[in-house]
């Protein structure tokens, strides 16, 4: 469908994890590395920030899945 790919910045993040690209409404959960789910939203499109300033410092992957059943993941590291 030629759905750009969603940018995910800063890495690493201290505070607060900006995200691009949404396409309409999706939602994401966060998981450290262990694979336990520490964060669950939803974005409504465009431009979206998570504030990650609670988590503790290491490696994070988000899964985000729209509605029409498109997922896209990505990793971060919080700092």
């Amino acid at each position: 469908e030629g759905n750009e790919a969603i940018a995910l910045y800063p890495n690493p993040a201290v505070d607060v994890l900006t995200l691009r690209n949404i396409q309409g409404r999706s939602e994401y959960t966060i998981h450290n590395i262990l694979g336990r789910a520490v964060s669950k939203g939803v974005f409504h499109g465009g431009i979206n920030q998570i504030n990650i300033q609670n988590f503790q410092t290491g490696y994070y992957y988000i899964n985000i899945a729209d509605n029409y059943g498109n997922q896209q993941n990505g990793s971060f590291l919080k700092k």
